[in-house]
């Protein structure tokens, strides 16, 4: 049985014990109702300490599972600095294309755009025409601060939501 269905069924029961509207009769199967309706209260509390079990148990495992992804995420960055590190002495050891038996050291020509003064250049670019080499950022809202201005005023295009959030402890 399912909390649905005891919920279904606990309401089911409290309409029929109510007396009837015409005659003012209670119902003969009183007690039998009352019974059935203890017990299915019991079953839904018990059906709420389980949801509830449940909910701690996997909280405690996304805890133990978030502790292992920076425990693996640790070791991720340190294999990787040791990688670059190594690679780092095999390029100085190695000038030129080598065979190493199991790989092979390749140089490759590449470049990169390094940034000295970006307001220069941002300047420069924008006036001689080159908008499409700049990237400008929309505006972000601060919502911590619109929160405590829509204490004093309204802005437009703004609501403070005001919503329920459970907690389990």
């Amino acid at each position: 049985m399912n909390l649905y269905t005891v919920d279904t069924r606990i309401f089911a029961i409290l309409r029929a014990l109510e007396p009837d509207t015409e005659t003012g009769e209670v119902p003969e199967d009183e007690e039998q109702l009352l019974s059935e309706l203890r017990s299915l209260g019991m079953a839904r509390q018990d059906m709420l300490e389980n949801m509830a079990k449940v909910v701690l148990n996997l909280r405690a495992e996304a805890g133990a599972i978030s502790a292992e992804i920076e425990r693996l995420s640790a070791r991720k960055k340190a294999a990787e600095t040791r990688a670059t590190r190594y690679l780092d002495i095999l390029s100085h050891e190695c000038p030129e294309t080598t065979d190493l038996t199991v790989a092979t050291l390749r140089w490759r020509r590449s470049s990169r755009v390094e940034v000295g003064d970006s307001e220069m250049a941002v300047a420069w670019l924008m006036s001689n025409g080159h908008e499409d080499c700049c990237r400008i950022r929309a505006p972000e809202i601060a919502k911590d601060a619109v929160r405590k201005l829509l204490k004093k005023t309204a802005v437009p295009g703004v609501k403070l939501q005001e919503y329920r959030s459970a907690s389990l402890s």
